[in-house]
């Protein structure tokens, strides 16, 4: 590990978000699409934010893996070269930041873990969303996204398909916040347990074996699901036409109108509507994002009175 392997964009005092975007395309990706939302959120609670931008572990070695692995690895690099870091909140790149949301740390416990699961805590049912979300990408992919897939797999079904004992709930491993004195060494020394043969249901990706290790080896604070909202759940569920290029020039308000009441949204995975984060008018000024502030100081107000003031027409006659 070296320091140039990262970049501290906004210095803070404990608690940070870290991120790692290894290749030209990721980092130039993050930083023209996600970072503006993450540099606000970082300047309004006071919390400082570290890009990796080159592998932790030599390309070569045994036990190197998908990049994402190396999430792993960062407790024991900030404590080795960020020591007044104490407390991280990792963040996949493909996630956009609220401009109402709180600040995560409020929500964590120290000495634990805390995730966001994919399976309970949901603001809707699971089996219908995917229901409806394999049927629009099927309907949209002319037939070629199937019907009937691992997209179904069940919680213990994901850890026994991997030889890994089932753990009581699944997790999406794109965000989590962790205890740099607690839990770095632990999870350090799990990723050398495993070499780069390693295969997984997600094309050699990390996600049941962090969960496996998460579950049995720490405390877990389970937050809230707007921490992680995924976004094709999100889809599927409240804005089908963005699965449907006709409809693609709109796609922006929808992701506009979920960051509304969501304070996480994650696009992970690799079907059409998970790359529509990379969209410049999404960050763009306009009605819906642009009263968010205020929408907030009137909700901070006291109670309001309910008193009758009339009836009310609209500017134009109507009503």
């Amino acid at each position: 590990m070296e320091k140039g392997c990262s970049e501290e964009l906004i210095k803070g005092k404990r608690d940070y978000i870290v991120t790692i975007a290894i290749g030209d395309k990721y980092l130039t990706d993050w930083e023209q699409f996600a970072l503006p939302f993450w540099t606000s959120y970082c300047k309004k609670y006071g919390l400082g934010l570290i890009v990796i931008c080159k592998d932790l572990i030599e390309p070569g070695d045994v036990t190197w893996k998908k990049a994402t692995w190396q999430k792993f690895l960062i407790g024991e690099y900030t404590k080795k070269f960020y020591p007044h870091v104490e407390r991280v909140c990792y963040l996949d790149t493909d996630i956009l930041i609220s401009p109402l949301a709180p600040n995560v740390f409020d929500f964590h416990k120290d000495g634990s873990m805390s995730l966001v699961s994919l399976f309970h805590r949901l603001p809707y049912s699971r089996t219908t969303t995917l229901e409806k979300l394999t049927w629009f990408r099927n309907q949209s992919s002319e037939g070629r996204y199937p019907l009937d897939s691992a997209i179904y797999m069940g919680i213990s079904d994901l850890f026994n398909y991997h030889g890994l004992a089932a753990q009581e709930d699944y997790a999406c491993a794109g965000m989590f916040i962790m205890d740099t004195s607690i839990h770095s060494k632990t999870m350090h020394q799990f990723f050398l347990t495993v070499d780069s043969s390693i295969h997984t249901i997600t094309n050699g990706g990390d996600q049941t074996h962090f969960n496996f290790l998460a579950q049995n080896s720490f405390l877990i604070n389970w937050l809230s699901y707007k921490f992680q909202s995924i976004w094709s759940y999100e889809a599927a569920n409240y804005y089908p036409s963005v699965f449907f290029d006709c409809y693609s020039d709109h796609t922006y308000l929808s992701i506009q109108n979920a960051l509304i009441n969501n304070y996480f949204l994650h696009f992970a995975g690799g079907w059409s509507e998970c790359q529509q984060w990379k969209d410049p008018k999404v960050f763009q000024e306009n009605i819906t994002l642009g009263n968010i502030s205020n929408l907030i100081e009137y909700q901070n107000k006291a109670l309001k009175s309910g008193k009758p003031v009339g009836h009310i027409k609209f500017l134009n006659g109507m009503g």
